[in-house]
Parts: structure tokens; C-alpha cells; sequence
């Protein structure tokens, strides 16, 4: 195939892909329209419409891109090929270690206070944050345990897998198949990932977690490891606030690090920890793929 045709091809690729989305947030938004009319519970209301967007705005349009691209989703993605057991645990580590460091970037970016002429646009972006913040307060309150299974199968399984199919499976996959190097690839499509979430004073610490579901993938090329952490990430945040709302214990996983004397030596040690535990998944990852082939 020669270089105009190529390019013509990928041209095509790209108006079609764009086309396919378009397209599915015009369904979203019809079908989450007509659910807000319906007569149900808000919170009911919520799950159903971040289930629907999960499947339709991310699983659908992903799919139906590679289908396009004559590309199987199970071969791309290495979707066929189980990680490793020790990869998982090596995740799991270091999603608990980050924890500390993770919550005091969280609040230092909810503290940025905009001035001068970008104040108008902070007190703006403000309002976003706070109104995201109540819909998420919605959804993960006042749950029964049945309530918060559905929620860790909604906002922890389709999100992850919806997430990880465009941002790393398709977005990142791009990047890298452009010529941009692994870096630039990573942190761009992590950059993306975290300004489409459209929450300014939440935008640093969503993109470490977006670099480092990038990294994982690029380590492994498989999109289980990093669906396995997105979905991880995503469900102790919803099993802490309803063991929290219901008294099953005191400890706060939002605030792990934040209080305390000790709490400026708890922050250094998990940034330490986190580099060497990141440090030894990535051999891992590399050492088990290469093992593989």
C-alpha cells in the first residue's frame, strides 16, 4: 500500500471513528433525556444513565471502530491473554501505597483558587466540581448491599472497560501507531482522559491515575491490566463511602494521610513506596511478557 493510500485510508478511519461517536452521544443524549423524565429514584436515575453512557458512548463506539479499522478487538488488546497473577497483586500494591500521596494531591487541586481575569472562569469551573460532586454523593449513598453491587458493577466494571477500550485501547493505541513515542503517547491520552471528565480541581491527581493506566498498558500491551486497575481504583472508592456512611468503620480512605502529626512523614513514605513498587510491577510486567513470547 503505498503512502496516499494510507493516508487516505486513515483519513477515513478518522471521519469514521469521529462519525460513530458523534453518533453515539446523540443516542446517549436522547435515551438519558427521556430517563430523566421517567418517574424513578435519582440515585436509580444516575446508575442507569453512567450504565448507558459506560456501554454506549464508550464498549459500543470502541468496538465498532476497531471493527472498522479490520481489527480484532481479543488480538489488538491481547484481550485473549490472561496477566499474571503477581501483575495484579503488584497493582493492588500500588493502588494502596499511592493512597496517602494520591489524597494530598486531591486536596492541594481542590484548594487552587484562580484570580485575577481567570476568576470568572474558576468560580465557574467551582460550580461544575460541586454540582459533579453532588451527583457522585447521590450515587454512592444510601445504598442497600444490593445497591452497592450494582454500583461496583456499573461505576467499577463498565466504567473501567468502557474507559480503557477509548482512552488506552483506542486513543493511546493511536498515539503510539502515529510515530509519538511511549511518553508522549501515555501523558497525552492521559491528559485527554482527564480533561473530558471536565473537573478542573480534580484534573492532577485523574491524570497520574490516566498515565499510569497508560503505562501499564504500553508495559504489557494487554488492556486487562489496566481495566483490572481502573476497576479496582474505582470500586474501593465506592465500597469506602458506604462502609463509612454506615458506621462499619471509622477510617476514611478519602482522608488516609491528610490528618495526624505524623501525616507530612506518611505522604513521604508513600510517594517512596509507590516509586519502588512501580519500579518492580513494570519488571515484572516486562520480565512475564517476555517470558510469553
Amino acid at each position: 500500500m503505498s503512502n496516499s493510500q494510507m493516508y487516505l485510508k486513515g483519513r477515513s478511519l478518522f471521519f469514521m471513528s469521529a462519525a460513530v461517536f458523534i453518533l453515539a452521544f446523540i443516542i446517549f443524549g436522547l435515551i438519558s433525556g427521556m430517563i430523566q423524565k421517567a418517574s424513578m429514584q435519582e440515585a436509580n436515575r444516575l446508575i442507569l444513565i453512567s450504565a448507558l453512557q459506560a456501554v454506549l458512548v464508550f464498549i459500543l463506539p470502541s468496538l465498532l471502530c476497531m471493527w472498522f479499522a479490520g481489527k480484532s478487538p481479543a488480538t489488538t488488546w491481547n484481550l485473549s491473554k490472561a496477566p499474571s497473577i503477581i501483575s495484579l497483586v503488584g497493582i493492588i500494591v500500588v493502588l494502596g501505597v499511592v493512597t496517602p500521596a494520591l489524597n494530598f494531591i486531591i486536596q492541594w487541586n481542590d484548594s487552587i483558587e484562580f484570580s485575577g481575569a481567570f476568576k470568572e472562569f474558576g468560580d465557574k469551573m467551582r460550580i461544575m466540581e460541586e454540582r459533579a460532586a453532588e451527583t457522585t454523593d447521590q450515587i454512592l449513598k444510601g445504598a442497600s448491599f444490593s445497591g452497592l453491587i450494582i454500583r461496583i458493577i456499573v461505576i467499577g466494571l463498565l466504567t473501567a472497560i468502557g474507559e480503557e477500550f477509548f482512552f488506552r485501547g483506542l486513543l493511546l493505541k493511536y498515539f503510539l501507531g502515529s510515530g509519538l513515542s511511549r511518553n508522549v503517547s501515555v501523558w497525552l491520552s492521559a491528559i485527554i482522559f482527564s480533561l473530558v471528565h471536565f473537573q478542573p480541581f480534580g484534573f492532577f491527581p485523574r491524570l497520574l491515575l490516566g498515565a499510569f493506566f497508560g503505562y501499564l498498558f504500553v508495559w504489557s500491551m494487554n488492556l486487562w491490566l489496566p481495566i483490572f486497575a481502573h476497576f479496582l481504583n474505582n470500586t474501593i472508592v465506592v465500597i469506602s463511602a458506604w462502609v463509612v456512611e454506615r458506621g462499619i468503620t471509622e477510617f476514611n480512605y478519602d482522608q488516609w494521610g491528610l490528618t495526624g502529626k505524623e501525616s507530612t512523614l506518611t505522604i513521604a513514605f508513600s510517594v517512596c513506596l509507590t516509586a519502588l513498587s512501580v519500579y518492580f510491577l513494570k519488571r515484572q510486567i516486562t520480565s512475564y511478557n517476555g517470558k510469553k513470547r
